[in-house]
């Protein structure tokens, strides 16, 4: 007869991340809840990643090879992940991502309730040497940060996806349900959709305690989309939104489909903003006032207001990222963080 599986499956993604993959796997390691097993998948590493999962000797954790598929495969190398285990919750863990020792601990109880199919709480964000530089804490408040009543954290979820990725584990009868990790045609992740779709399904549990760490760094892809050509997502939004309509969760006809559709242009204003705020990271007086221009000229309020912050921010040798942390928001590394970091490098390198 065969032993159970275990209670908790951790799903981890990656390509070409041989800098943080070890990280990743050592914050599961080092997890006071022990009831798990890890499948790395890496979609086809030309760098060393799959060498230094291979190096650990934990007969807990498993690499799957595939071969590269890109961000447009995301989809199938989680349903491929998933495919491997039968563990009743699904935790995710990319591999630039990790945990605080206590994040099972804390999360995995809550699906006592067998009518909770996600769990999700704060997050530290992290710089590529895994320093704390910030703490976000999702938005929602009262019994819309639960989804309780069902549907109930949609208005909310569709505008942004402020679950980070880290913090979620699933139930995986509710996901298998939903019919697995979404990812739409176009879009090149499986997350904000799939989360959409839980959300139609029952409860969730939100931990106001930090239950992951996310590294932001300018190689990830969240960072190059914030500049770049927006994505247009309305069409899955959209769809999410029609079903929650005839299921009776959201009142036909409000403002949430508006929303959705104006949504192009509220993105590309948004990718003004970050690529001014990356140029005022990166300390060029001149390339900030260029990146703040489409701002000013907007004529919108809300839009100049941004603009004239960061610029007398800049003028004060800071950056925009300090309104971001207050309006918790998700932040890059500031200016002064990046220069404390690279003294305390300095010094560690000299002691």
């Amino acid at each position: 007869m065969s032993p159970p599986p275990p209670a908790v499956a951790v799903l981890t993604p990656t390509y070409n991340q041989e800098q943080f993959i070890g990280a990743a796997i050592q914050s599961v390691r080092a997890q006071s809840f022990s009831d798990w097993e890890m499948v790395v998948v890496d979609d086809g590493s030309t760098d060393g990643t799959v060498a230094v999962v291979e190096a650990v000797a934990d007969p807990r954790i498993r690499l799957l090879r595939r071969p590269h598929g890109g961000l447009a495969g995301l989809g199938a190398a989680y349903a491929a992940g998933l495919a491997t285990t039968t563990a009743p919750l699904v935790a995710i863990l990319e591999g630039d991502d990790e945990w605080p020792p206590d994040k099972l601990g804390r999360q995995v109880p809550v699906f006592a309730d067998a009518n909770v199919v996600l769990a999700y709480g704060s997050a530290e964000l992290i710089d590529e040497r895994g320093c704390v530089y910030a703490t976000y804490r999702p938005r929602p408040v009262g019994e819309a940060a639960e989804n309780r009543p069902r549907g109930s954290i949609l208005p909310q979820l569709l505008q942004q996806n402020f679950m980070v990725a880290a913090t979620v584990i699933v139930r995986r009868e509710a996901l298998v349900g939903v019919g697995g990790f979404w990812q739409p045609a176009g879009i090149p992740y499986v997350d904000h959709p799939t989360w959409l779709r839980l959300a139609l399904e029952g409860p969730f549990a939100f931990s106001p305690q930090v239950v992951g760490r996310w590294r932001r760094h300018t190689a990830q892809f969240t960072t190059t989309r914030a500049t770049g050509p927006q994505l247009d997502n309305r069409g899955f939004r959209a769809e999410v939104l029609g079903e929650a309509e005839e299921r009776g969760l959201v009142r036909p006809g409000g403002s949430l489909g508006h929303m959705i559709q104006s949504g192009p242009v509220t993105n590309a204003r948004w990718a003004q903003v970050s690529t001014f705020r990356l140029a005022l990271l990166e300390g060029s007086v001149g390339a900030a006032v260029t990146a703040a221009r489409p701002l000013i000229g907007s004529g919108r309020f809300k839009w100049m207001v941004i603009a004239a912050v960061g610029i007398a921010s800049r003028m004060v040798g800071a950056d925009l990222e300090w309104t971001f942390r207050l309006t918790n928001r998700f932040s890059w590394p500031s200016r002064r963080h990046v220069r404390q970091d690279r003294r305390a490098a300095r010094r560690s390198q000299l002691s």
